[in-house]
């Protein structure tokens, strides 16, 4: 994918090409390999890195918006590079990811532009729900199904390009769709599970992005209720703040609470394949409950 950033300017490729040395779980990318069957071609490889080259643009714009200092245990391209960098970089990741899906066969124009729109919608709802302690975890599952689970429907339906019935893509749209609201709750609960002082956690509970334990938390009534939402609407903040806040989601019992959302989403996604006679439909099913079970069992 690095050869994808060779004609850019060195200042605009280095935040690319930062993160793509600097490899995340490839979740996305996996899932798309799953759901071909595990059959690599050059289609395939295109394919992986259309989703891969979105996934790096949404990255460096959500540390541009959320302040993020680190990323993948690294400085992150706004402290490397400096936002304006990092945000003309973003576009470029967005721009190409579409010059290629262009020039795939058997793929059609509106499944991208949905996934850009759902991308761009989420990220909306996100910046604006800063500081709503009173945001519904149904709200909060909408965003993930947003931000998170409509990349995961695109890589699941690349995987069916030029092949398929419109129902089996549509079924696997779905899957991955269910699944990325599922995986974007869990990893919420992760950053509260530990009882620790999680950075990425802070950085978003200053910024007001409150993930769904912490709104559940300080949805509740009583002493818990009522410390959660002080502290997190709180005018200053501290380390020690946030520890506080951390040990009070974690006695709030929110993390179990938040699960079994994400438990009923995977329930959906998984229920979205019923029918769908397909073997990749089988070794994607089998990938996305194995990535979740592991992803739960980290919380847990």
């Amino acid at each position: 994918m690095l050869s994808a950033t060779s004609d850019l300017h060195p200042t605009v490729a280095a935040p690319i090409r930062d993160l793509v040395r600097n490899r995340g779980k490839s979740l996305r990318t996996r899932m798309l390999a799953a759901a071909s069957g595990w059959r690599t071609n050059p289609e395939t490889v295109i394919a992986s890195s259309v989703v891969e080259l979105i996934h790096i643009g949404t990255l460096l714009h959500d540390d541009i918006i959320d302040k993020a200092t680190k990323r993948r245990g690294q400085p992150a391209a706004t402290e490397a590079h400096g936002s304006d960098f990092a945000g003309v970089a973003g576009v470029c990741c967005m721009t190409i990811a579409a010059e290629m899906f262009s020039l795939m066969p058997g793929v059609q124009p509106d499944e991208l532009d949905g996934t850009l729109n759902d991308l761009v919608d989420g990220e909306r709802r996100d910046v604006e729900r800063a500081f709503d302690v009173n945001a519904s975890p149904a709200d909060l599952i909408e965003i993930g199904r947003l931000k998170t689970g409509s990349l995961f429907a695109l890589a699941c339906a690349l995987a069916l390009r030029g092949s398929g019935s419109s129902r089996h893509r549509a079924a696997f749209r779905d899957f991955g769709s269910a699944f990325g609201a599922a995986y974007q709750v869990v990893d919420d609960c992760l950053a509260y599970a530990s009882g620790t002082a999680n950075k990425s956690v802070e950085v978003d509970a200053m910024n007001g992005i409150f993930g769904i334990p912490l709104v559940i938390a300080a949805s509740s009534s009583g002493t818990i209720g009522r410390q959660v939402r002080d502290i997190a609407l709180a005018e200053s903040w501290t380390g020690s703040r946030h520890q506080t806040l951390v040990a009070l989601v974690r006695e709030s019992g929110s993390i179990e609470v938040a699960l079994d959302y994400a438990d009923r989403s995977i329930e959906s996604a998984q229920e979205s394949l019923l029918g769908c006679d397909l073997m990749e439909a089988r070794t994607l099913a089998a990938f996305g409950a194995d990535v979740y079970a592991r992803a739960r069992d980290e919380v847990v």
